[in-house]
């Protein structure tokens, strides 16, 4: 998977959260953390979701 096929997600917040969070950069933002839970990932699994569906087209159609 090239995550560049995938503009639409933004790979670098997650990673630039994940770290915020790991490592307590500046204090976490609360009310970012619920929102990133109740909003974004719930968008990013059906994004995820349709990544599979093209992985598995790709799959199906190389065999």
């Amino acid at each position: 998977m090239n995550r560049d096929a995938y503009p639409d997600i933004r790979w670098k917040d997650f990673a630039g959260m994940r770290d915020r969070l790991i490592h307590g950069y500046f204090g976490v933002d609360y009310s970012l953390v619920w929102n990133t839970a109740t909003i974004t990932i719930p968008e990013l699994i059906t994004a995820i979701s349709h990544i599979f569906l093209d992985l598995e087209s790709d799959r199906d159609s190389s065999t």
